[in-house]
């Protein structure tokens, strides 16, 4: 879900399509052929982007014209994106690197770049794990988490120089909304959640969910800080990250605990967030289909707690519509699995119910 780092991949691709004259002459042509590559021979566009982005990077400021660090770390982007395709994850990583340490400068006194920067370091992050390197996925994950809320906090300081300033301009950056600020806390916080690391994973689900729009109504924001209006997308990530909470508690409860109990909470919650998502139609949601395997995924989750509950019937019902659901995408190994769980939780119905009643001797 690190929605800022994709964004910034397919604005730098955009550009080159749609604007590739702007690039100075001397690097044209290898451009052109990166971008024609991408069409016929995908796997060698690597070598043409490389060729146009070191010979950028050899320019003066002067001939790339005054935008040269957004067309420079293009380049870059497009390049580490077409080598992750080629799953050169190691390489992608290094010159994703160089890219990001090119901004560093222009980061200082331009937002749109200090924006584009964090996005780099997201993406270094999943890289990172691509190859392996957990150390390294978490420490640019720390980086992009503390960058977007450091510079917050300076832009609140801006803000609240100004007068009659609207409390919703004391808020992030413009140029970092929202929800892609909840995809960075949620990613770092799915790194610590697999680290089991859940002192430090609850804070940061639960600090993502105050920043992501979820008013459906004056009285329900689902934990939400945020006072922008629910969308059907939002209301999906904010079921993921629900769900992530509920899978914590789930990990260390056993039956009748308070642990339990929280589990049971969080994944209702879950639910309910799915509830006003369809209600708005999942079809104007980003990710459709994305949405419906959450809901899969929540249905089995929350099937199997009841399960351990003791609620066999309510597990029953979520099996059974999670298996329907997982169907109607063609998603067979989730079908298998909520089919898997139904059967169990009807077999331990019809135990329970054929088990004979101790006579009044037997209770003696």
């Amino acid at each position: 879900m690190v929605v800022i780092a994709t964004a910034a991949t397919a604005y730098a691709l955009y550009d080159f399509y749609s604007a590739a004259t702007t690039y100075p002459k001397s690097i044209r042509p290898e451009l052109r052929r990166a971008i024609k590559a991408e069409h016929d021979r995908p796997k060698s566009a690597a070598r043409w982007y490389r060729q146009a982005w070191e010979a950028a990077r050899k320019l003066d400021a002067s001939e790339l014209g005054s935008s040269w660090p957004k067309k420079l770390s293009g380049l870059a982007i497009a390049l580490a994106t077409r080598l992750e395709g080629n799953k050169e994850f190691s390489e992608a990583l290094q010159v994703m690197h160089t890219g990001w340490q090119d901004l560093e400068e222009p980061a200082k006194t331009d937002p749109e770049m200090r924006a584009r920067r964090v996005a780099m370091a997201s993406k270094m992050s999943d890289l990172a794990a691509a190859v392996g390197d957990a150390v390294i996925e978490e420490e640019w994950a720390v980086w992009a988490v503390e960058e977007v809320l450091r510079a917050g906090i300076e832009e609140k300081g801006k803000e609240k120089e100004k007068e009659n300033a609207d409390d919703e301009d004391l808020a992030l950056p413009k140029w970092v909304g929202k929800a892609e600020t909840a995809s960075l806390l949620e990613r770092l916080g799915s790194i610590y959640a697999r680290q089991g690391h859940a002192e430090y994973a609850v804070p940061l689900y639960l600090q993502a969910l105050g920043e992501m729009p979820l008013q459906v109504s004056p009285k329900n924001s689902f934990f939400s800080t945020s006072s922008q209006q629910a969308t059907p997308t939002s209301l999906c990530q904010a079921a993921v990250l629900f769900n992530n909470l509920s899978e914590l508690f789930a990990h260390r409860a056993a039956p009748n605990t308070a642990e339990l109990k929280q589990a049971l909470q969080w994944g209702h919650m879950a639910i309910e967030a799915l509830k006003e998502a369809s209600k708005m139609g999942l079809n104007n949601a980003e990710d459709p289909d994305g949405c419906r395997r959450t809901g899969v995924v929540v249905q089995t989750n929350q099937a199997t707690l009841m399960e351990v509950h003791g609620d066999l019937r309510s597990a029953e019902v979520l099996f059974t519509s999670a298996h329907r659901l997982a169907d109607q995408i063609r998603w067979g190994e989730a079908h298998n699995q909520a089919i898997t769980g139904l059967e169990r939780v009807q077999r331990a119905q019809s135990n329970s119910s054929s088990s004979p009643t101790p006579g009044k001797d037997a209770r003696k």
